[in-house]
């Protein structure tokens, strides 16, 4: 925040010697202007959106003569980067505020510019809302995985067995009593009466109870390819977003990652029962953009202290893959790989750490 006060203070100057100006206003708004101005253009707004929008936000603070006010700000801004050349998308200036544009900052980074990466999903929701207007999130697609489903299939979130059971058809038979089973066989044998499937004793596990969940999502580049008619991040939002539905009635925790060549917190670990119209708000903002460094999303999971339940969704196309394998090491709990497409470097990663592996669609 203090590099954008600077870059406002550096705005409000060349206003000043505007002799069109009669007022140039106060900081304060010409720092909550900046923000909006810089998040646009990070996004790809056309220079004259970026110079109607601010002049939009500093309307009621600078006084200038009807009509005149967006070409005094043109002016500011090549007054800003010291030279008479054309409006710059982003002033030098904010290149101080670390964004690395060469990178291709995603929705996290630039939303957590403007405030606390731990704000609640509702507060970033009220900001992403003002800064880019309402999207909704596109009808779900039918052939997204239900990663709820997958991973209460797994033997690994099975802890203790709580009843037995009559088999039924549609049931697994992974979850078949051997001992049990084979006795009600040998029983009915020497009786020369016939095996049903009432002889197959199923057994009834307590599931693990769902307290802290972190979702990784990849936002780069490759995850605009399409998959069965939809691209791969529609995919991936379709399944987190049903996938809240089912937390939010576990009661659980989730938090949101993206990474691309960067990582950083979208919302951090939250009620989902108190926040999940809010956290589904938020996804159809979500945007792909950059390469892939999956070590990044590791690192920030160590960085952050950030354990329990890792649901990583991905392609699996990442520069640094041996990195990103290294630090899998350091990280608390397990990790569940839902892939965008079959890749052997996710295997290995839910496989080290005692995660399922499925394919998203």
């Amino acid at each position: 925040m203090d590099e954008l006060i600077s870059i406002a203070v550096g705005l409000y100057e060349c206003l000043s010697r505007d002799p069109r100006v009669s007022s140039p206003g106060s900081i304060r708004s010409y720092v909550y202007a900046l923000a909006d101005y810089l998040v646009r253009a990070q996004m790809g707004a056309d220079d004259d959106l970026l110079l109607r929008v601010l002049a939009q936000n500093l309307r009621g603070s600078v006084r200038v003569r009807e009509g005149e006010l967006k070409d005094i700000l043109r002016n500011a801004l090549i007054c800003l980067e010291g030279g008479p050349h054309e409006v710059v998308r982003i002033p030098t200036a904010v290149h101080s505020l670390d964004v690395d544009t060469d990178a291709s900052p995603n929705l996290a980074i630039i939303i957590n510019k403007y405030i606390d990466k731990y704000s609640s999903p509702k507060d970033k929701y009220i900001i992403i809302r003002k800064l880019f207007g309402e999207k909704k999130l596109e009808e779900l697609h039918s052939n997204t995985v239900k990663i709820e489903r997958r991973l209460e299939e797994a033997e690994e979130l099975k802890i203790s067995v709580s009843s037995l059971r009559r088999y039924r058809p549609g049931h697994s038979y992974s979850d078949v009593d051997i001992l049990l089973t084979s006795k009600n066989f040998m029983r009915k044998s020497m009786l020369g009466k016939p095996i049903s499937n009432l002889d197959i004793i199923l057994r009834e596990y307590k599931k693990k109870i769902i307290k802290n969940i972190i979702i990784c999502l990849d936002v780069s580049g490759s995850m605009k390819e399409y998959v069965r008619g939809v691209t791969k991040l529609q995919l991936a939002l379709g399944a987190i977003a049903h996938y809240l539905d089912f937390l939010r009635r576990e009661n659980a925790d989730v938090a949101l990652i993206l990474f691309n060549a960067q990582a950083d917190v979208l919302w951090a670990p939250y009620s989902a029962a108190k926040y999940a119209e809010y956290m589904k708000a938020i996804l159809p903002y979500v945007f792909p953009t950059g390469g892939t460094n999956l070590a990044s999303a590791f690192r920030l999971l160590i960085e952050e202290d950030l354990g329990g339940e890792i649901v990583l969704i991905s392609d699996g196309r990442t520069a640094n893959a041996e990195a990103a394998v290294e630090y899998v090491k350091r990280i608390k709990g397990r990790i569940h790989v839902f892939a965008a497409e079959d890749s052997a470097v996710l295997k290995r990663i839910a496989s080290a750490k005692g995660g399922v592996y499925s394919l998203l669609a």
